[in-house]
């Protein structure tokens, strides 16, 4: 589970990003919506701004959940191998490490 929700969760916000469908406003795409009210308001760039708003609002929260949903199927695993041979890179780098000089 822990490695399909990455690319599940960059999947969704990207189909989100790129058919922009979204059921929240009436089934209707954000950007289409903007259209038919600058077509009868002709106020473009508002409305063009608003949409990017909602768009960047939309990507946001699935962003956020997403890490979330992550963080949680990510807790507790630890691969003790991978710790136990950092843990013996740091002595032999610290052991190796010269004596600082004096500039004295």
């Amino acid at each position: 589970m822990r490695a399909i929700l990455p690319p599940a969760g960059n999947e969704i916000i990207g189909q989100l990003k790129t058919t922009a469908v979204v059921s929240v406003i009436s089934l209707q795409d954000v950007l289409f919506s903007a259209q038919i009210i600058y077509q009868h308001t002709y106020e473009v760039i508002p409305l063009l701004l608003v949409a990017t708003l909602w768009y960047l609002l939309m990507t946001s929260v699935l962003s956020v959940g997403q890490y979330y949903v992550e963080r949680y199927f990510g807790r507790g695993v630890t691969r003790r191998e991978n710790r136990k041979e950092h843990q013996q890179w740091l002595k032999q780098s610290h052991c190796a490490r010269s004596p600082s000089v004096s500039l004295a």
